[in-house]
């Protein structure tokens, strides 16, 4: 039991790993936040914002995706949990 539990535990680990790769590469497609506007009176006075470089499509798919890989390593860590809790009443 101890074996499966150990297993578990890096399958748990790499999970998680890999939902933080993914959700890092979904910020890197969210763009830059971008202002335009006009200097009156010593103020800046913003007439326009908006977002450059954005690619809503890959965003969403590697933002879904890290959701999906958290998910499962929440799932993951609790069969490590009962795992190890089985074997350590079984000995």
């Amino acid at each position: 039991m101890k074996k499966v539990s150990i297993l578990f535990l890096i399958i748990t680990i790499c999970l998680v790993i890999l939902g933080a790769i993914y959700g890092k590469t979904a910020k890197q497609y969210s763009g830059i936040k971008v202002y335009s506007g006009a200097e009156i009176n010593g103020k800046v006075q913003i007439t326009d914002s908006g977002v450059v470089a954005q690619n809503k499509e890959k965003m969403n798919y590697f933002d879904g995706n890290s959701k999906f890989f958290y998910v499962i390593a929440g799932i993951t860590g609790i069969i490590t949990v009962v795992t190890f809790i089985i074997g350590k009443k079984g000995e």
